[in-house]
């Protein structure tokens, strides 16, 4: 559904793209934590639609979804709900990721995410892995709980995941 209070708008060459919100669930005062497999998967393959609808778009070259919970965050809704936002411009931190990466993978041959995982998934801040999924708290988070989750096949955005590694990562 359209965001009442979008910070980006289709029509707005100054702020160009897009905002929604992805309602997680119809249960009221249920969060996604809280959410059954089956649930939580429903969420992921929305954010897998709205990703790929946005990515349509002429000019929308990045996508973020997000959750803030709560007043303090910066929510204006109480039910557990998703944002997506779309826009012609990918963010600096995001930009020297990438960078980073292509770099990486010139000097080593070889995937940076990849050997990520690799070493995570054997080491003392692993959360949960099975076949197609690898969790794991990354070396110096940023943030109080912070977690990584990624799909072990590399893709470059959720839309390339199957059924069956979307219902892994649920």
């Amino acid at each position: 559904m359209p965001n009442n209070y979008p910070a980006v708008s289709l029509t707005n060459a100054k702020a160009y793209g897009a905002q929604e919100v992805i309602i997680d669930t119809p249960k009221h005062g249920v969060e996604l934590g809280e959410l059954n497999e089956s649930e939580i998967l429903a969420v992921l393959t929305m954010y897998q639609r709205r990703t790929a609808a946005l990515s349509k778009i002429k000019g929308l070259d990045y996508v973020l979804i997000f959750k803030n919970n709560g007043a303090r965050a910066g929510a204006s809704i109480a039910h557990a709900h998703s944002q997506v936002f779309a826009t012609n411009i990918i963010p600096p931190d995001v930009q020297e990721e990438i960078t980073a990466a292509v770099n990486y993978h010139a000097k080593h041959r070889r995937n940076a995410y990849a050997d990520i995982i690799a070493k995570e998934i054997k080491g003392p801040r692993r959360i949960y892995t099975d076949k197609l999924t690898a969790a794991f708290c990354p070396y110096a988070s940023r943030f109080h709980y912070e977690a990584w989750i990624f799909p072990r096949r590399l893709v470059d955005n959720v839309t390339e995941l199957t059924a069956t590694e979307l219902k892994s990562l649920a």
